[in-house]
């Protein structure tokens, strides 16, 4: 009896196991879904005192509440006290302090990393973060003691400095990706049994 349980299991049994594996086949073909994205914030009116501009973008990571790269450009106004300089993830580093705990709003960082130069700073303010992780979202740069009274400063840690010349500056998203999950691995594994198992099953005399 178990003779011929065995013969169908492999042969009997081979429509069931056949539908199985396109099952499986389809689901890993299908587009995998994830829980977390990273969005690109854009700079928007940061306009200096001296006629300087903060131009650019940062991608904001909603799952580790970090920014995995970005591209700040200060160009204009006095160029001779704040000479023109783009924050990249190859020479800068970023940093995000959350002191409301100590009334102090929330403070993005970018520092130069250039050996033999003076560390040059931008940094604004935001009120909270959760607003980072909508999409279709504008979010006002507010003052606070690390970046000034109107919400943003570029200094060289930190003096000289110069402060937005107004409080107008905000961020706008500019699109989404979204960020694999390790979670789909065990799919892809089990569709691999699968082919392995057709390919064996074949083979049989």
């Amino acid at each position: 009896m178990r003779g011929s349980q065995s013969l169908f299991f492999l042969y009997g049994g081979g429509v069931m196991w056949r539908s199985i594996c396109r099952f499986f086949v389809i689901l890993a073909l299908l587009p995998s879904v994830s829980n977390a994205e990273t969005i690109r914030w854009s700079l928007n009116d940061f306009v200096f005192s001296d006629g300087g501009r903060a131009d650019g973008f940062f991608v904001w990571d909603t799952a580790t509440a970090d920014a995995p790269s970005w591209e700040i450009s200060l160009t204009g106004g006095n160029v001779a006290a704040f000479p023109e300089f783009v924050f990249t993830k190859s020479n800068s580093v970023f940093v995000v302090r959350d002191l409301r705990s100590l009334d102090l709003g929330i403070t993005f960082l970018w520092d130069d990393l250039r050996i033999g130069e003076p560390a040059r700073n931008f940094r604004f303010g935001l009120e909270e973060l959760t607003g980072l992780n909508s999409l279709d979202a504008i979010i006002g740069v507010v003052g606070n003691t690390f970046a000034g009274a109107t919400g943003a400063i570029d200094c060289f840690n930190c003096s000289p400095a110069r402060l937005l010349s107004n409080g107008g500056a905000f961020l706008s998203a500019q699109g989404t990706t979204q960020v694999p999950v390790p979670a789909a691995l065990p799919l892809f594994a089990t569709t691999l049994v699968c082919i392995v198992f057709a390919g064996w099953r074949r083979r049989l005399p």
